[in-house]
C-alpha cells in the first residue's frame, strides 16, 4: 500500500524530486568549494529565483504569495537542508521527504498569512542550526560527494 501511494503522491507533486539535482548534484560541489552556510545561501537562493517563474502564473499556487518571503523561506530550507544532508552522509531520500513536507507545511501555504508564518518559522530554525552547527560544515563534518553520473562499470 506504501508503494502505491508513494506513486501517487510523486506524480501529484513531483517538485521533491528536484533533490537529485540540487542536493545530490549542486550542493556537493558547491561544499567543495564554499563553506556550508555559503554553499546553502548560494543553493537556497538559486533555488528560489528557479521558482521565480511560478509567481508570474495566475494558476501556480506562488502567485498569491510575496517572492521575498519564499526567497527567504527557500535560503532557510536550504540551510535545514544541508544540515540534514551532512549529518547522514548525503542522504537525497531525507532531503526528497523534507522537500515534500515543506512543500505545504503544516497546512499553513495555502493562505499568504501562513506562507509567511511559516518561513519565518524556518528561517528561525535555521539560524538556531547555524548557531548550533556552525556556519563551516552544518555538523560535524561537510559531505561533498555528487551523486554518480553513471551507475554502471566503465
Amino acid at each position: 500500500m506504501v508503494v502505491p501511494m508513494a506513486l501517487f503522491v510523486l506524480i501529484a507533486d513531483p517538485g521533491p524530486m528536484e533533490e537529485l539535482g540540487w542536493r545530490g548534484f549542486a550542493l556537493p560541489l558547491l561544499q567543495q568549494r564554499f563553506s556550508a552556510l555559503g554553499a546553502s545561501v548560494i543553493l537556497g537562493t538559486i533555488w528560489g529565483l528557479w521558482h521565480l517563474p511560478a509567481f508570474f502564473i495566475s494558476a501556480a499556487p506562488q502567485s498569491s504569495f510575496a517572492f521575498p518571503v519564499f526567497l527567504l523561506g527557500s535560503i532557510a530550507y536550504s540551510i535545514i537542508m544541508t544540515a540534514l544532508y551532512n549529518a547522514t552522509g548525503g542522504s537525497i531520500p531525507l532531503a526528497f521527504l523534507f522537500h515534500w513536507q515543506i512543500n505545504n507545511a503544516f497546512g499553513l501555504s495555502t493562505i499568504p498569512e501562513g506562507f509567511l508564518i511559516s518561513n519565518l518559522l524556518f528561517a528561525a530554525v535555521a539560524v538556531i542550526f547555524i548557531i548550533a552547527f556552525g556556519s563551516r560544515n552544518l555538523g560535524r563534518t561537510k559531505f561533498t560527494e555528487p551523486l554518480p553520473l553513471t551507475t554502471g562499470e566503465n
